[in-house]
């Protein structure tokens, strides 16, 4: 069975160079289980010889397995084999697999095996490679990892055995706290400088975020910049930024590689904590290329990294949200690259990308073989796709993931499929530097096939790009500054809508690494044959712009969004996008449009002269209306000139800025006029809040408090009619039009501690917070033996309030009320009064207070206040 296993992944690996498009590359399927902690794997055990054919007839490939016990309890030399739709059937003879291997040889490419978790087998993890990686052509010019450069990476602390799967919960809102309370932010002038209006760490709310001066209208009343404001500043941890971000209901999350942050639709910051903080729970060393996504089906935030490269530790690291509310709790998990490396034959993984459909999550990494862990020789292998099972990990704490391996091609994109129907994912990569390959995972959740060599793009009419040239910096910027790094020509961005594709990528122009003279950004449409329906260049020809790192979105409209970074020699580096409508003419894209320019020259370069820019972006259509589209994109910031411990060389910064752009006509809601936020002095009184807005009516609204909806509180105003302590929190109102949704301002309903406060001006005998006062005589006011003493309690706080006054430490009976009347001075009303003081929230307790009984011989009274009349 091994020779004949042998023989057929040599005739596979020549039929892809060849292209045949029905190659399926099998895979390694897990089951990860969501726990409180890391949880320790199984065991390694051996792996079984696994190849798929057509066992049952039902035109679909099933997997067959050389029995070493893997999953049952076969006798050795038997052979187990799954159907596609998951049931056990009897072991087969060799002779009839040997049959049926003959009969499907185009079926087999060498990879990884694909292990069905069942219910009996949900624990059982492969852990050995099973035929290897196939020789591979050579890198193209300039092909390598693109790490970030980390100035506070430290060395992991994990040993070489560590488990190959570890899982734990984390609470964002949680670990931003105690982030912000171990790492406190500068004094205020640095903190100014360095992050803009960002408030710190944990603070909601907060200062006018800054706005940009650019274009509000592109051309007519749809599109137009609905909004754009600042991400995240430059904290001089990492190059580059690496700037994704995602857009969700109520919150957008930026992704970079020095933090995750969280903001509201409207850019105030939310919270925010470190890259290696968010992932510190897997006490890997070093996390980079962080990638976050909005799955809008699923309702869920991903968020993907990579950590320890060039190391035997090498992993991919998920995080899964919970909910569609990414401050609250995130099911994670870290995922060995090699379970078995060894410090001189290891893989590690490098630059993900995320896409989706209604079946899976899929995430690709480029895969590269490490020597040693210092500088060893970084061996380009392909591509690792790992296919997290959608029915599953949205289905309580339990994720389930399958791993294809696609031998030498480089950086394999998956799809973003806005289609909620669709059920083959499709990824995207350079077959050549004139044609794109599609591959495809299909079949069953939990059974899926990946297709390689699915279709290719037609050579005819297309004009060859360069890959790249090299750790050339070529992109311009203003004052004579250092031109800066534009990586490759890999691709960065695919969607699949309405049943079509939509892709982009920089491209080196014109072919020769000795005749490039501009990068732009080259963007294709193509059925999913790959049949080329329209496809163009943002460029300027005449080689003073130059564009790189787009990202893009189509709404449900067929619209499109494409963003970018700009560069020319009388600008600095600036942010830009492009859009067309659906309704514009084939191979239209609209020009470059502004919407966020660079403000400084930006020179940060690393050991080997690179000026390191992107490494990517981010668009992404609002899931509020599947109509309008976000992107966030880079810049060139001010340079920081006044934070300490910062070296000289590394000052300059980049800075990431959203965009919001408009698709449709009328306007969604903007709240002119927000809940204001209200200190309740009486219990029991009816309180209000209310907003008012602008935008295209009618409008739906939905109070809420503490994060959850009010029942029944849909108008304008929320009333309650009797305010009571249970009602003391944060409120806020969502509404929506037609056309979009916005969110109010957070108001925050209070209530006040009771509290003595000092005493009413009044004749004043003894003590502090309580007031004794002595009755005035028709005549005159004379203290003596017979005077009538009144004490008195002017407390502070929300109402209504209790009392309760005491002598010597006993309740005095009937005295509950804000004053008593001592009566008459005598000697048995000497001696220490308090008062309690009590509401639906609190109590406090005022001093004692000392009033004394004084003797003279003579004469009857001891202090007479004459009045100004006697005084004349």
């Amino acid at each position: 069975m091994i020779p004949l296993v042998r023989q057929t992944q040599h005739l596979a690996r020549r039929w892809k160079v060849l292209f045949v498009p029905v190659c399926i590359t099998a895979g390694m399927a897990f089951a990860v289980t969501w726990a409180s902690g890391p949880t320790k794997a199984p065991a390694p055990r051996e792996t079984p010889s696994i190849t798929l054919s057509d066992l049952d007839g039902d035109g679909d490939l099933d997997m067959l397995i050389e029995s070493q016990t893997p999953l049952g309890q076969a006798d050795v030399g038997a052979v187990d084999v799954f159907t596609n739709d998951g049931d056990r059937m009897a072991p087969l003879a060799i002779g009839l697999a040997r049959r049926e291997l003959e009969s499907g040889l185009g079926d087999l490419l060498p990879g990884y095996a694909r292990w069905l978790a069942g219910a009996d087998s949900e624990d059982d993890l492969p852990s050995e490679d099973l035929v290897g990686i196939a020789p591979l052509p050579p890198l193209p010019p300039g092909l390598e990892i693109v790490a970030p450069e980390r100035f506070d990476s430290k060395p992991s602390t994990l040993g070489d055995d560590y488990p190959e799967i570890r899982t734990l919960t984390m609470n964002f809102t949680a670990l931003a706290g105690r982030m912000t309370a171990a790492n406190p932010e500068p004094d205020e002038t640095v903190r100014r400088h360095r992050l803009l209006s960002i408030q710190k760490m944990g603070a909601p709310g907060g200062a006018a975020k800054p706005r940009s001066n650019g274009p509000r209208l592109l051309g007519g009343d749809v599109p137009r910049v609905q909004d754009d404001f600042l991400a995240v500043v430059d904290n001089h941890t990492a190059i580059p930024a690496d700037t994704h971000g995602a857009v969700g209901p109520e919150h957008l999350v930026v992704a970079l590689n020095t933090e995750i942050a969280i903001q509201t639709r409207e850019g105030e910051l939310v919270s925010k904590v470190g890259l290696g903080d968010f992932w510190a729970g897997f006490s890997h060393g070093f996390v980079f290329d962080p990638k976050v996504v909005y799955d809008h089906l699923a309702k869920r935030w991903v968020v993907f990294t990579i950590a320890d490269v060039n190391t035997t530790k090498s992993a991919v690291l998920i995080a899964l949200s919970q909910t569609s509310d990414p401050t609250g709790d995130w099911d994670m998990a870290s995922i060995r690259v090699h379970p078995e490396a060894l410090p001189d034959n290891y893989l590690y993984a490098d630059y993900p990308n995320i896409g989706y459909n209604k079946k899976w999550l899929a995430a690709s990494v480029n895969l590269y073989k490490g020597t040693n862990q210092v500088e060893g020789a970084k061996e380009f292998i392909g591509s690792r796709i790992y296919a997290f099972h959608k029915p599953d990990y949205i289905r309580g704490r339990r994720a389930f993931y399958t791993q294809f391996d696609d031998p030498g091609f480089f950086t394999v994109v998956p799809a973003t499929t806005y289609d909620a129907n669709d059920t083959n994912l499709l990824f995207i990569t350079e077959q050549s530097t004139r044609a794109l390959r599609i591959s495809a995972l299909s079949g069953k959740v939990g059974q899926e096939h990946y297709t390689p060599n699915y279709a290719r793009t037609s050579l005819d009419g297309i004009v060859a790009w360069e890959f790249s040239i090299g750790k050339t910096n070529i992109s311009p910027q203003k004052a004579g500054a250092k031109t800066i790094f534009a990586n490759d020509s890999r691709m960065h961005a695919l969607a699949k809508r309405n049943g079509k594709l939509w892709a982009a990528h920089h491209v080196f122009l014109p072919e020769g690494m000795k005749n490039v003279d501009r990068t732009a950004i080259q963007w294709w449409n193509l059925k999913t044959n790959a049949t080329i329906i329209q496809r163009g260049y943002i460029q300027d020809t005449n080689t003073v712009k130059h564009y790189t790192f787009p990202s893009l979105a189509v709404n449900k409209n067929g619209d499109v969004l494409i963003g970018y970074s700009g560069f020319t020699k009388d600008t600095y580096a600036s942010a830009y996008f492009s859009y067309r409508k659906a309704s514009d003419p084939l191979g239209q894209m609209s020009k470059p449009a502004l919407f966020k320019a660079g403000v400084a020259p930006y020179v940060k370069l690393r050991a080997d002269g690179r000026n390191s820019w992107g490494d990517y972006s981010a668009a992404q259509v609002d899931p509020n209306n599947d109509t309008d589209m976000w992107t966030i994109q880079m810049y060139a910031e001010t340079r920081n000139t006044e934070q300490a411990n910062i070296p000289d060389d590394k000052r300059d910064r980049w800075g990431t800025w959203w965009g919001f752009m408009a698709f449709q006509p009328d306007d969604p809601p903007v709240v002119t006029q927000h809940p204001a936020s209200q200190t309740i002095m009486e219990f029991g009184s009816t309180v209000s809040l209310a907003v008012q807005l602008k935008g295209a009516a009618p409008f739906t609204y939905q109070w809420r408090f503490e994060k959850k909806d009010i029942v029944g509180a849909t108008a304008a105003t929320h009333t309650i009619a009797s305010y009571q302590p249970e009602h003391m929190g944060r409120y806020e109102v969502v509404i929506r039009n037609g056309v979009g949704y916005t969110r109010s301002k957070t108001a925050v309903l209070d209530a006040i501690l009771p509290t003595i406060g000092a005493p009413e001006k009044a004749k004043l005998i003894s003590g502090p917070n309580v007031t004794m006062t002595a009755a005035p005589t028709p005549v005159q006011t004379v203290i003596g033996i017979h005077t009538n003493v009144v004490l008195r309690v002017v407390p502070q706080g929300t109402g209504p309030f209790g009392y309760q006054w005491s002598f010597n430490g006993e309740a005095i009976g009937g005295a509950t009320g804000a004053t008593v009347d001592l009566g008459v001075m005598t000697p048995d009303t000497e001696g220490a009064y308090s008062v309690n003081v009590r509401t639906a929230i609190g109590e406090t307790t005022s001093e004692q207070t000392a009033l004394e009984w004084l003797i003279f011989d003579e004469p009857e009274f001891f202090n007479v206040n004459l009045t100004e009349s006697q005084l004349g």
